[in-house]
């Protein structure tokens, strides 16, 4: 089935038109959202299909609210991060058969069935753009949103450097960035319409908590107060967190420990223990 086209307008240009608004996008979690988890759905059903099955490291599970996603059984591997924003409905109808297991023992089976793939080694880069390239990518791409070049500047306003556009950049960025001094330089902001992009210590990456948009719920509303786990990259262990707000649009969430690289475009996704209550993006 070809759907190149969804592909390219949900995944590809937005990937490229946000990394020129100085923001990070997650290509796999839009992908999930607009093309596994919606294109193929809608073409399953007008076959007849009743379920859909992907190779997600994810479970479903149901009680009497309806399904509700879990956390996939490997914690090494576990991708319900990325799957945040599939439709509720979508998810009652999806099957993830290898969620159960870990990888290990997945490979393990494809050895024994003597499958090509056993030994293929596991995805790590955007499927698209070319190893750790994505901003010639993002460069050479045709978009509606113009590149931003400009300067690099302090926390006193110094200009440190100058740059070819803000989608080299991204929050808590630590190298590559042209500037040289006597203590490593991060990230901490970037304001695209003005091409800036601010720089400071590591301690200026921290953040006391996030508000996210764009929200997807999949389990009833945390009240303001209630305690939750929340990730805001697929790798970085969750955090333990209080709600401060939360309703159909957003959520706005105050980390116990503090957040290092809060970082707008990515996804930010509530736990409560195995569940997945929901997840926005990252303003």
């Amino acid at each position: 089935m070809d759907f190149r086209d969804v592909f390219t307008r949900a995944v590809v240009d937005d990937f490229v038109a946000e990394y020129r608004r100085g923001r990070t996008p997650n290509p796999c979690a839009r992908c999930n959202q607009f093309v596994k988890f919606s294109a193929l759905w809608e073409r399953a059903r007008e076959l007849g299909a009743t379920l859909i099955a992907t190779g997600h490291y994810a479970r479903v599970g149901h009680d009497v609210d309806g399904a509700e996603l879990r956390r996939g059984a490997d914690p090494d591997k576990d991708q319900s991060y990325f799957l945040f924003a599939v439709d509720p409905a979508v998810l009652a109808r999806t099957r993830f058969p290898v969620g159960h297991l870990r990888k290990s023992d997945v490979r393990a089976e494809a050895e024994r069935r003597g499958l090509p793939v056993a030994r293929k080694p596991d995805s790590q880069e955007v499927c698209f753009a070319p190893r750790r390239a994505a901003a010639p990518f993002v460069a050479a791409r045709s978009s509606a949103v113009p590149l931003r070049p400009g300067v690099i500047v302090d926390a006193q306003g110094a200009v440190r450097g100058r740059h070819d556009g803000v989608h080299r950049f991204t929050i808590g960025q630590r190298h590559g960035l042209g500037i040289s001094g006597s203590a490593p330089s991060y990230v901490t902001g970037i304001d695209a319409e003005r091409g800036v992009v601010r720089v400071g210590g590591a301690d200026a990456v921290r953040a006391a908590g996030l508000v996210a948009t764009d929200v997807n719920w999949l389990r009833r509303r945390p009240p303001p107060g209630a305690r939750v786990e929340v990730k805001i990259r697929s790798r970085f262990a969750p955090q333990a967190a209080r709600v401060v707000r939360a309703d159909r649009d957003g959520f706005e969430i105050a980390a116990d420990a503090g957040m290092r690289a809060v970082t707008p475009g990515q996804a930010a996704v509530l736990y409560d223990g195995e569940r997945v209550l929901g997840g926005g993006w990252i303003v």
